[in-house]
């Protein structure tokens, strides 16, 4: 299901470009037209940008959702800094790790 949706947004985003392409071509001073074609490039870019999130293995392609997942590494990185300070604070002599 999600490849044919993908293949439908594709179509329907290049069916977009190729009309506003044609009207462009018809009137070259047409803002609005060289503004629709700027969006839809902008468009483009983020539906690739996302579309390389999910190719790599990216579980949730959303901003908010990949900060959040960069916080909480950040945070399990830092407990285990902190307990890997408490066993030096055990361990003074740091045998432990050395293995004397």
């Amino acid at each position: 299901m999600g490849q044919i949706s993908l293949l439908v947004v594709l179509t329907v985003l290049y069916g977009l470009q190729l009309a506003n392409g044609t009207q462009l071509q018809a009137s070259a001073r047409d803002l609005s037209a060289v503004d629709n074609q700027g969006v839809l490039s902008i468009v483009f870019f983020l539906f690739a940008s996302a579309r390389a999130w999910q190719l790599v293995g990216a579980r949730d392609t959303g901003l908010l959702s990949t900060v959040a997942e960069i916080a909480q590494r950040q945070a399990r990185q830092g407990t285990h800094h902190m307990q890997g300070d408490q066993t030096r604070e055990a361990d003074p002599d740091n045998r432990h790790e050395t293995g004397w």
